[in-house]
């Protein structure tokens, strides 16, 4: 823990953000707009940082996946228990994800 808060301390809060670029794997990431313990710009961060995004904004999120493309969904009326208020949905995303 010790050298996590030193490297946080020394990078101004950023542990990972130039690592983002090394992501090769396929990622799933599931963001509710109005989640009050994650900045909103997040999403568009990674979108931006990694190889490969695609932000899903309009609408009901959606989600389509091929070999190691990133998927980002977001739901615009959702907050930090998404996957409580939205669990049909959420659950199917993330099933068809690991299925892909």
């Amino acid at each position: 823990m010790d050298a996590y808060q030193r490297i946080f301390d020394e990078r101004g809060g950023e542990v990972v953000a130039d690592r983002l670029k090394d992501i090769r794997c396929p990622l799933l990431v599931i963001h509710g707009d109005k989640d009050a313990m994650l900045d909103p710009v997040h999403p568009e961060h990674l979108s931006n940082n990694i190889k490969g995004a695609k932000l899903h904004r309009l609408g009901f999120p959606t989600m389509t996946m091929t070999k190691n493309i990133f998927c980002l969904s977001r739901f615009p009326d959702g907050k930090h228990n998404l996957h409580l208020k939205y669990a049909k949905e959420f659950n199917k995303m993330v099933s068809d994800f690991f299925l892909e």
